[in-house]
């Protein structure tokens, strides 16, 4: 693990070595900035794993208007995507993913967070670094299952290939 998300985890890190009166001074801006900086690469990573998708996973038995409907569904719910929605977009590849209600409630925070920011700069985030930090550990796992389950998709349509 650890391998996505190695901005958002550098920054952290950073984090921990200011002393106590740094701290109370600049936390709140780094939250916000740490939040953004987990959103975009979720986002980031989120779309390549996509891309990958739909260059090697076949699309054979979809229809064009189901091809539109996703790239639509892609366009709007890959920006600071939710757990839901990072599940809709998979299952037209056919991957399901699961994680834990309280994972699932963490990274979606996190998430939640990024669109009161972007909706309301004033907005007051209640995140602390703590919960960044976890929701960082559960966005490794999570990217961890979607790479693993579009290779493991992949290998099963090379392996059909080859049993014609």
């Amino acid at each position: 693990m650890g391998e996505f998300l190695i901005h958002s985890r550098r920054l952290i890190n950073d984090v921990k070595m200011f002393d106590r009166d740094e701290i109370e001074t600049v936390v709140p801006h780094i939250i916000r900035g740490a939040i953004i900086l987990f959103s975009a690469e979720v986002e980031h990573n989120l779309k390549d794993f996509i891309a990958i998708a739909l260059k090697h996973i076949s699309l054979k038995n979809k229809s064009l208007n189901e091809l539109r409907e996703f790239l639509k569904k892609y366009t709007n719910k890959s920006r600071n995507p939710k757990f839901e929605d990072i599940k809709e977009l998979l299952s037209f590849f056919g991957i399901n993913i699961t994680l834990n209600n309280p994972e699932i409630n963490y990274y979606n925070n996190i998430i939640t967070q990024r669109n009161r920011m972007a909706h309301d700069p004033r907005a007051i985030i209640t995140t602390s670094l703590e919960d960044i930090e976890q929701a960082i550990e559960i966005a490794e796992k999570l990217l961890s299952l979607i790479k693993d389950e579009i290779k493991n998709k992949i290998l099963e349509e090379v392996e059909r290939e080859f049993e014609r």
